[in-house]
């Protein structure tokens, strides 16, 4: 895999990623998919409620899915909340700091508890506050949910979109603050490839390949990662999000999870985070999917 790198760090160099660029990338990832036969469709199934089998205090699990289908892919989000009754009162998140998770196209990579993490000042604000799941376009180009909390601090949605003929979702987060705004932090978190031990965990960025255990920052180039465990390559997973007033970002790489976070310095009273793509490969190489995501179109 040694020399696949080097190739990517030759063309990353004859081309440098600016944001503009890493923006335009995306746009033509989306544009690549317009007008493609069949329809994205957006199916936000009836939540399931019954007695708790695991974690936390409270007696009652609230479970609700919401499938996103294309001619390419399916992605099920699953959001899990622990209540205290079966009118899903009181309900805390289960797993992290939001509860929602991604259990389709496979059960491993991006996590299928809590691929989504937010943290509002520091603190995890959506952990008690019950997301309000919502279908806003299915049936034509694109199929687009949105996931909603009220909190005494701020009021935040996470908007999820997939293109008729793409396989990978956008997301975008914004944040209307109720006080004083606070910095925000995204987090995705990924179990790549499968669970249970033996696990080698790798991320691979334009720039470099990493190994467990590690904590890095991801210099600006550095917009784009591939996650896999060499035991089942052909399950990788990838993540690029775009720089727009991002503070930092940053690779936590464990021998058991994944976390990108991305951090950003909010001052403003409703602020949108740029788009942030995220992929889930079953059955495909990884040659293929380092060769589409990470080494730049030159001279071909």
């Amino acid at each position: 895999m040694r020399w696949f790198l080097a190739l990517a760090l030759l063309a990353s160099a004859l081309r440098a990623d600016s944001p503009a660029q890493i923006l335009a990338d995306m746009a033509a990832e989306l544009a690549a998919h317009q007008g493609a036969k069949g329809a994205a469709t957006a199916v936000l199934e009836k939540p399931d409620i019954r007695p708790h089998r695991a974690h936390g205090k409270l007696p009652m699990d609230y479970v609700q899915n919401l499938v996103l289908t294309s001619n390419q892919t399916k992605y099920r989000l699953r959001y899990w909340m622990n209540v205290a009754t079966a009118a899903a009162e009181a309900g805390t998140a289960i797993e992290g700091s939001t509860g929602l998770g991604m259990d389709q196209p496979n059960t491993a990579n991006w996590y299928s508890n809590n691929f989504f993490e937010f943290a509002y000042g520091g603190k995890e604000i959506l952990k008690s506050s019950m997301a309000r799941l919502t279908v806003v376009e299915s049936g034509g180009e694109r199929a687009v949910v949105t996931f909603t909390w009220d909190t005494p601090e701020a009021a935040v949605t996470l908007e999820v979109a997939l293109a008729a003929g793409a396989d990978v979702l956008e997301l975008r987060c914004r944040v209307a603050s109720k006080g004083e705004p606070r910095p925000v932090r995204l987090g995705f978190r990924a179990y790549p490839g499968h669970m249970p031990p033996p696990r080698a965990r790798r991320a691979v960025t334009c720039q470099r390949e990493l190994l467990p255990e590690t904590e890095e920052e991801l210099a600006a180039p550095e917009t784009t990662l591939v996650l896999f465990d060499e035991a089942e390559p052909h399950l990788p997973c990838a993540i690029r999000f775009a720089e727009v007033g991002q503070a930092a970002a940053r690779l936590s790489l464990q021998s058991y999870g994944v976390t990108v976070f991305l951090e950003y310095a909010v001052a403003v009273a409703e602020w949108t985070s740029g788009p942030i793509q995220l992929w889930d490969f079953r059955n495909v190489s990884l040659n293929e999917t380092l060769d589409r995501l990470l080494v730049p179109a030159v001279g071909r």
